[in-house]
């Protein structure tokens, strides 16, 4: 984990957190993670305009997706993406 920035490791490392404590009911989540190169980054918004106070939602597998994806947004461009698959 020593390549990544700090934020992917922080990332991780909140998924991994979740996983044991919050969604026991989750066995397994794929995370691929691709470096890109200075031009290609995209700015990462303030995680903090995605927090929902202390009102209690109802927690679906997609809305974990939902809530992961607004915290830590995919710095990849869709021409990056496409061009991988």
């Amino acid at each position: 984990m020593s390549g990544f920035p700090k934020d992917y490791v922080s990332f991780m490392m909140r998924v991994l957190k979740l996983m044991q404590h919050e969604f026991a009911e989750i066995m397994r989540i794929d995370m691929d993670f691709k470096l890109v190169s200075e031009e290609e980054q995209v700015v990462i918004p303030d995680a903090a305009q995605y927090d929902s106070g202390s009102e209690v939602e109802e927690v679906t597998v997609g809305h974990v997706q939902e809530v992961l994806e607004h915290a830590f947004p995919n710095g990849l461009t869709l021409q990056v993406m496409a061009d991988a698959l």
